[in-house]
């Protein structure tokens, strides 16, 4: 049973990079604009193409949330915050940063997103400001 998931999951390394590779070609044909360097644009678009046939064929699939999606900590890394929209709730997706990668099923790197959170009260301590408040009762001294 270990041999088969060792190599099932053997390629998660390539994978990694490999998927590296398909979000810069991405980016690479997001930032051209059409009409110019056409040939630059054909040429990555072949590239992407080709790779994502490679990577499809050896199951590696991109993991691309949708923006509104509740954050999974499973498939999500959240690396930052963003007010809630009528788009995006809190607790949900606000913006996909880098995509994540599975392999065979499992996650080889969670996608890279921004979370959505409500916004403050007007007046209302903030989780770091009640912790603080809390940690200076605990140490005041008797009366």
């Amino acid at each position: 049973r270990k041999i088969a998931g060792a190599t099932l999951f053997a390629l998660s390394d390539c994978g990694l990079a490999v998927g590296a590779v398909r979000d810069w070609l991405e980016e690479a044909l997001e930032a051209d604009a059409p009409g110019q360097h056409g040939k630059m644009r054909e040429g990555v678009s072949l590239t992407l193409r080709k790779l994502v046939s490679a990577m499809d064929m050896r199951h590696i699939l991109p993991i691309k949330p949708d923006i509104g999606v509740m954050f999974d900590p499973a498939v999500h890394m959240a690396i930052g915050q963003l007010p809630a929209t009528a788009q995006a709730a809190a607790d949900t997706v606000a913006a996909v940063v880098q995509n994540g990668y599975m392999l065979n099923g499992r996650v080889i790197r969670a996608a890279s997103v921004m979370v959505s959170v409500a916004p403050e009260k007007k007046g209302e301590k903030t989780d770091d400001q009640k912790n603080a408040d809390g940690a200076d009762d605990k140490t005041a001294p008797a009366s």
